[in-house]
């Protein structure tokens, strides 16, 4: 056995993995062992042929004994793919008897898209680390070096977001794989460094700040993760750009830039910004999708304040900002109108006094019960969860075969992708890293809403065996001191709130809670079929997740679970 790193014999490779997919990343080529002037889409199709579908163990070791051999190639002199990917898929999902026919197929006269022959020499597989093929142009490695590369792409992701996406690439699943080969080959291939046209993916004034607040979510992520790297992590960026945009409006024109720039606002050339963000709220909010929100400016009554900034945050966002008394009652005041709010799924929203000092105090709270798209019909049992330490902790599991999820595979970021649909047009995807020990500050510092909705499209439909953590997770946190990294430091430094009072006034707390419900229940139940997944997707280890709402792609919440049990209340 071993942990994916080294070579190892076509025997393992089976007996290692257990399931298609695993086979599939275990046999792929590495880089150096692909032949110049071959595609790897085309060695790719070479090497899941050559190895015959082992789904038996006794296959896979005689299939090995004839490629080290040279045995048996010319009995296929050309490769006929199945009619699409769906198709094989249906095909892997028989197993065995899928095996056999997609290798029965292949054997007849046929053509890949026309009138490619299989090499007089063709590529031998052996069992290495998994590398990306066969991936869709929008996912392919970017950057000057590669062929691939477009100077309108880069220009329009602009240095960092280019910097992020160079490295990632996909291994879709067995749909992807060849649907897309035979898409390339009927088309008769495009040559590399083709420049790909330009396509805007947020075009209407909802989504733009749907992707202005996605951006500023995935920032603050960041900041908070680069300062909590082993800590659980759950955020809900929406709610916490409204009441940042609340206080926004009470400063000089240059804090208001300046805070506009850290929550992503410069990009959008909106001058109706506020009403959009409040459409926004709105749709997000909307009966049904299990949302709600509490958002509001807590002031010093010691400051002499302005009723014109109270009267103009209220007529914008519907909720009046409140002047503080001082004292114990303060505490019970904010906690009692987020529960309120929140329809009293968030309790004790304060568990220490606020600040005594002059200023403002933003609150930002959110509860989501989101029900999934697909029921589960298995819940409850305990398994374990691998943390960190290597000390594994047992967490209530729902698991269901024959799952519907979009699925792929990045093996730069070293993950595995599923993106789940709730119900309302959200949906849910998770980022599995390989291993308990994987890095994952370069998946963190990968996430953008472009290249969330990159993924999106990306993805392809496979029904997998899912297992996922049943949790209600809490979390509660300050964010102030991450202001500074967000760019904000300057204004940190001399706030400007001057339409607030008349006397200076700080920002003197940002707190922010979030409470999240999973449970196995669904409106839909999943195709009957008898026939197991032979795909496993099983939650049981670290991860990262984000919630986005898939009419606007506003990113509602996002989070990183390190260990479940200090999350779940």
């Amino acid at each position: 056995m071993t942990d994916g790193t080294h070579s190892l014999p076509c025997r393992d490779c089976w007996s290692w993995s257990k399931d298609p997919l695993n086979y599939l990343r275990c046999l792929f080529p590495a880089p150096e062992q692909v032949r110049p002037g071959l595609s790897r889409d085309y060695m790719w199709l070479n090497s899941l042929l050559f190895t015959d579908w082992p789904w038996e163990e006794e296959k896979c070791e005689e299939n090995q004994r004839l490629q080290e051999e040279g045995a048996g190639r010319e009995q296929l002199p050309v490769i006929r793919l199945p009619a699409s990917g769906a198709e094989f898929y249906q095909w892997a999902a028989l197993g065995e008897q899928g095996g056999a026919q997609f290798v029965a197929t292949c054997q007849k006269t046929g053509t890949l898209g026309g009138s490619q022959k299989v090499p007089d020499q063709p590529f031998r597989p052996s069992c290495a680390p998994p590398h990306s093929v066969c991936a869709p142009p929008y996912a392919r490695p970017r950057g000057p070096d590669s062929p691939f590369s477009s100077q309108t792409e880069q220009q329009r992701r602009g240095p960092s977001g280019a910097e992020r996406m160079k490295q990632t690439t996909f291994l879709l699943v067995f749909a992807v794989v060849l649907s897309f080969c035979w898409a390339q080959s009927d088309s008769g291939g495009e040559e590399a460094g083709v420049e790909e046209e330009h396509v805007e993916l947020f075009t209407t004034p909802m989504t733009k700040m749907g992707s202005a607040t996605s951006d500023f979510g995935y920032n603050l992520f960041r900041a908070l993760t680069s300062r909590e790297s082993s800590a659980n992590i759950f955020l809900s960026p929406i709610s916490v750009s409204a009441v940042l945009t609340q206080l926004s409006m009470g400063g000089s024109e240059n804090a208001q830039r300046q805070l506009y720039r850290a929550l992503r606002y410069h990009t959008l050339q909106d001058p109706q910004l506020q009403n959009t963000l409040k459409d926004l709220l709105a749709s997000v909010k909307a009966s049904g999708k299990g949302l709600s929100t509490a958002a509001r400016l807590y002031v010093t009554r010691r400051l002499r304040l302005k009723q014109d900034f109270f009267q103009l945050v209220e007529q914008q966002f519907g909720v009046r900002p409140k002047a503080l008394l001082g004292g114990a009652k303060d505490m019970k005041e904010v906690n009692d109108w987020v529960s309120q709010q929140t329809g009293r799924k968030v309790q004790q929203f304060l568990t220490k006094a606020l600040p005594r000092t002059a200023g403002v105090n933003a609150v930002s709270a959110t509860y989501f019960k989101g029900g999934w798209l697909t029921r589960f019909s298995q819940s409850g049992a305990q398994e374990n969860f691998q943390v960190e330490n290597g000390v594994p902790v047992r967490v209530p599991m729902m698991q269901q075969d024959n799952y519907p999820v979009k699925m792929g595979v990045d093996s730069d970021l070293s993950c595995t992708i599923a993106q789940i649909q709730m119900q309302n047009e959200v949906s849910m995807f998770i980022f599995l890293p390989d291993d308990v020990t994987t890095n994952m500050t370069l998946l963190e510092e990968s996430l953008t809403a472009e290249f969330v909705q990159d993924l999106s499209m990306a993805l392809q439909p496979a029904r997998v065996s899912l297992t996922l953590p049943i949790l209600t997770l809490s979390y509660s946190t300050d964010l102030l001191p991450l202001l500074g990294d967000l760019g904000l430091s300057e204004w940190l430094d001399n706030q400007e709130l001057e339409k607030i009072s008349a006397q200076p006034a700080k920002l003197t707390s940002l707190n922010h809670k979030v409470v999240m419900e999973t449970a196995p229940e669904g409106i839909q139940y999943p195709s009957a079929t008898s026939v197991p997944s032979h795909l496993t997707y099983r939650v049981d280890r670290p991860f990262v997740y984000l919630i986005r709402d898939e009419a606007s792609g506003a990113l509602l919440f996002i989070g990183k679970v390190v260990n479940p049990k200090d999350l779940t209340i």
